[in-house]
């Protein structure tokens, strides 16, 4: 089987509370698609990052109990960390339709898989609602994973997010450590094109860094990404027109990275065998970001895109 070669997009993020360089590979929405999985393997093993972030719908709804995706979850946790969350996938099972449409929510048990993949040696699941995996003494990698309603209404309600917010434990995480949130839906922290603020979200006041995918990139072509500007054709929450697709938002010293995913076009998404065919006309993607330390005078946070993969 021919290994497909990922795009990866690469960041660099600045803060007095880094301590030292640290490499974190984010990677969205691979959808149980083994063909993936020797092409995101063989990056691992070739860039060596410290962590590797899977950043929900790791799994499929479309009815497989996963054992494909726990071997191949070992095999990643011979070469680095893995940190693993939860999307809509690992929550839900779905009926098919095209793009979406026409679901029929069914709840699907996953606990054998969860137990299994917290066996796993180097592997840490962030699977409750709200989850904290402290890494370093330094860096903390949290995610927030919200009800599968949320996401079965197609609304992702910003009230609804607001509520688990404000449920988070206050002393959950220390401002002191560089925080990283694992967040498989943007929706909540986004709003008009902009990360929303501290005070509407106030986790972010602790929060360094989201990590997000689950739009898919809007189903926009690479090529087309700059013409786009973050905007995408197609999403989850906006069946046309997705306002938050790919890229990175900033806003007071706080950012959110969203991931254009790895599968484009799941098992599951109602396109039959038209799937791996679609998958071919759009490249997977993973986001390689480096921590640096920043201490010289007038130290602050700071982070910027620095280059683009093939």
């Amino acid at each position: 089987m021919r290994t497909m070669k990922i795009h990866v997009t690469g960041y660099e993020m600045k803060s007095p509370e880094i301590l030292e360089p640290t490499r974190v590979m984010a990677i969205s929405d691979v959808h149980e698609n083994s063909r993936m999985f020797a092409g995101i393997t063989a990056l691992v093993r070739d860039t060596r990052p410290d962590y590797l972030c899977l950043v929900g719908d790791t799994l499929d709804h479309s009815g497989s109990d996963g054992a494909s995706v726990i071997e191949w979850l070992k095999d990643l946790a011979k070469l680095t960390k893995v940190v693993i969350t939860i999307g809509n996938h690992e929550m839900v099972a779905l009926g098919r339709g095209f793009f979406g449409m026409f679901r029929r929510p069914q709840v699907r048990e996953n606990h054998e898989f969860y137990k299994t993949v917290e066996g796993i040696k180097n592997c840490a699941l962030l699977k409750e609602q709200f989850s904290v995996y402290e890494a370093t003494p330094w860096l903390t990698f949290s995610a927030l994973n919200m009800p599968e309603n949320w996401y079965q209404r197609g609304l992702e309600d910003q009230k609804e997010f607001d509520a688990a917010v404000a449920a988070i434990p206050k002393n959950a995480l220390q401002k002191k450590n560089y925080n990283i949130m694992l967040s498989h839906s943007p929706g909540g922290f986004l709003m008009g094109g902009r990360l929303r603020t501290k005070e509407a979200v106030p986790i972010l006041d602790k929060v360094d860094l989201v990590l997000s995918g689950h739009h898919h990139a809007g189903l926009v072509p690479l090529a087309l990404r700059k013409l786009m500007a973050k905007r995408g054709f197609f999403g989850p929450r906006y069946l046309v027109g997705q306002p938050h697709a790919y890229g990175m938002w900033e806003r007071d010293g706080r950012y959110l990275i969203l991931s254009g995913g790895v599968t484009k076009f799941a098992e599951s998404s109602g396109v039959g065998g038209l799937g791996h065919w679609l998958n071919k006309r759009f490249k997977p993607e993973a986001e390689d970001i480096w921590l640096l330390p920043d201490v010289g005078k007038g130290a602050n946070r700071n982070g910027k895109r620095v280059k683009q993969g093939k």
